[in-house]
């Protein structure tokens, strides 16, 4: 359809984002499930695998704890960011607003937290595409 493979699309939401729009997810699997039955093949289109997209804090927690390591732009400021990030991701919302934590295969994809674009957490989905490693 598009001559190309579909670009795989994941949301990182806040604690209060996260809160304040529960009905967020949904609307996006919805998204996503409706883009899994339209006729491409699977090795073009992303979401034919059922995958979390949506990402965020654990429940009851907001922020990222960053601090002061906003001001280190050394590898091992850039490190702790890194880790910061990915502890603040931790979470894959499902449509029905419930978390599930996925730290580990996430943190096992992504170590270490500033590893360059070959960190692969699922298909096509890359460090470089949310923000953790230089593109």
């Amino acid at each position: 359809m598009l001559g190309r493979p579909r670009i795989d699309v994941t949301l990182r939401v806040s604690g209060l984002f996260r809160d304040v729009f529960p009905n967020l997810p949904q609307l996006f699997e919805a998204g996503a499930a409706a883009l899994a039955g339209d006729g491409e093949p699977d090795d073009n289109n992303p979401y034919a695998t059922l995958a979390p997209r949506v990402f965020g804090p654990r429940p009851g927690l907001y922020g990222l704890a960053m601090g002061a390591a906003l001001e280190d732009y050394s590898a091992e400021g850039r490190a702790t960011l890194g880790e910061a990030w990915l502890t603040g991701s931790e979470w894959a919302i499902d449509a029905q607003a419930t978390a599930a934590r996925i730290a580990p295969r996430w943190k096992r994809a992504c170590s270490p937290p500033t590893a360059l674009p070959t960190c692969r957490i699922w298909p096509r989905a890359t460090c470089a595409g949310v923000g953790l490693c230089d593109a």
